[in-house]
């Protein structure tokens, strides 16, 4: 099994853009939210993996 796996969301570029700007200003990466978002605000708002 591995420990690692691929997760792809669907959002208009737009967004993409912004995000990406406001992630970069904090020195964050788009992979770095996504991984702080399932280690932190996921199991602090209890929802399921």
């Amino acid at each position: 099994m591995a420990n690692e796996t691929y997760v792809r969301a669907k959002i208009d570029p737009k967004t993409k853009e912004l995000a990406t700007i406001a992630l970069q200003s904090m020195g964050l990466t788009v992979s770095d939210a996504k991984r702080f978002t399932k280690k932190l605000a996921i199991p602090f708002w209890n929802l399921p993996d």
